[in-house]
């Protein structure tokens, strides 16, 4: 999904609704005020052209300097500009920029991913993760953990930055210990015969706290899918083999009782076993590894992410599409859109208040329950327990057509709203977000066109 250009603030801060790049924290929610930069030190960034860069540099005021290089003997230019020295080529550009604490430069406009409870986010494709060289690639969240190079992962151009893993490499990253998780990845394998071990932690005793497997390995299929050792496995398993040659983005979730494998943005496998908390131990995490000193997996990673928090369908559905067009999953939702309310604040209920709902056949649709419509549409399944109206909109939820008058209705946390069209004419809607159907504080206002 398209994205306006990435908001920019230095130094980062620690709201849920941005990813870090270098110190530089980088707005990417698509339906969230960044605004007034008065208040929240965000200002408007500029979108990198095409096979060029966006580097920003900080000063005193008035908002970063701001660089726009159209290809790589610009942003060469633009380094030399900036100090840098010994600046042969992108990759020595792109390192120099990672070694300021007050530089940073953007290959493009990343894309709205889920924020809330983000704990980890490595992409070898965007400059502020991986500056094309060296042994290091650069968390994106505020863990801001660094990954090391152990054996030889290779840097490879292939849709903008891969790493591949050659059955003996692997990146060391550092500490997490959520007590419930997601993980997810981007990986391309053929080897029928690698060891699927995408992400996992491992401790020294021979326990595993949690990994996420392709399939494959000594311990398939005792550890397919998301999984956890502690004197016996516990998995999800997998029902599709994803070792076919092509791209796909896998994630596994947890929530202390429920484990789930995705495929693509769809739920794959999944168990009801779960014994509760994840174990806190002292061991890093790895990426293309299992068992610290074994198990390696042979093919190519581009992302890999983790949260502290077991990610809803429609959150993982989320993910999948909007990061999938750089792998030719090109996803274009046909006149729908949904918001993600519950993920961005706090509350325990939220009151929108929408008006000028112009079109034909407009639909509003409550539910956490994702279902595709017989037409293609993407919408999601009615439920009208979740939600009261007031104004002019009827509570039977049978969808209205050419609504000008106000419409106020209120959704417990939790839950999704998605605002659907099935017509030509592009739908405005002004919402207004606040914490009580009284009135109550306003916790957020903006405009959504669906067309």
């Amino acid at each position: 999904m398209a994205v306006p250009p990435n908001k920019i603030r230095y130094p980062a801060g620690t709201g849920s609704n941005e990813i870090r790049s270098n110190n530089f924290g980088l707005g990417v929610k698509q339906y969230s005020k960044y605004g007034p930069t008065s208040i929240s030190g965000y200002w408007n960034g500029i979108t990198p052209p095409t096979g060029g860069y966006t580097i920003y540099a900080d000063k005193s005021s008035q908002g970063p300097a701001i660089f726009t290089a159209g290809n790589d003997q610009n942003l060469i230019f633009f380094t030399k500009l900036l100090g840098g020295t010994s600046i042969t080529d992108d990759a020595t550009a792109l390192s120099f920029i990672r070694s300021v604490n007050n530089f940073t430069c953007v290959n493009f406009d990343y894309p709205d991913v889920i924020t809330n409870g983000l704990i980890y986010w490595m992409d070898s494709g965007f400059s502020g993760s991986f500056p094309r060289s060296g042994t290091k690639c650069y968390d994106m969240s505020h863990s801001n953990l660094t990954a090391d190079f152990v054996g030889n992962p290779r840097f490879n151009y292939t849709i903008g930055g891969l790493i591949n893993f050659d059955g003996g490499s692997n990146l060391s990253v550092g500490l997490l210990n959520p007590t419930n998780i997601s993980i997810g990845a981007w990986v391309k394998t053929e080897d029928p015969e690698t060891n699927g071990y995408i992400l996992a932690k491992s401790d020294a005793t021979g326990d595993i706290p949690w990994v996420l497997s392709i399939g494959g390995g000594t311990n398939s299929p005792n550890s397919d899918g998301m999984s956890i050792y502690s004197g016996a496995w516990i998995n999800s398993g997998t029902n599709t083999d994803v070792r076919d040659g092509l791209w796909h983005y896998v994630m596994g979730t947890y929530d202390g009782t429920n484990m789930r494998y995705y495929v693509d943005g769809v739920l794959d496998a999944s168990t009801t076993e779960g014994n509760g908390p994840l174990a806190s131990t002292g061991s890093k995490f790895f990426i293309g590894l299992l068992n610290r000193t074994s198990e390696y997996f042979t093919g190519d990673i581009v992302m890999a992410h983790i949260y502290d928090r077991a990610l809803s369908s429609n959150e993982v559905l989320h993910n999948y599409n909007n990061t999938s067009i750089r792998f030719n999953y090109n996803y274009t939702p046909d006149a729908v859109d949904w918001l993600d309310i519950a993920s961005d604040y706090a509350a325990p209920s939220y009151t929108y208040t929408t008006q000028r709902i112009i079109g034909i056949d407009t639909s509003i649709y409550i539910s956490p329950q994702y279902s595709p419509a017989a037409d293609g549409k993407i919408f999601y399944n009615i439920d009208p327990s979740l939600v009261t109206f007031n104004g002019s909109l009827s509570p039977s939820l049978q969808g209205f057509t050419q609504i000008d008058s106000q419409a106020t209705f209120t959704v417990p946390g939790g839950s999704f709203v998605t605002f659907g069209c099935d017509g030509t004419t592009p739908d405005t809607f002004e919402v207004t977000v606040s914490n009580s159907s009284a009135g109550g504080i306003v916790l957020d206002q903006f405009n959504v066109t669906i067309s």
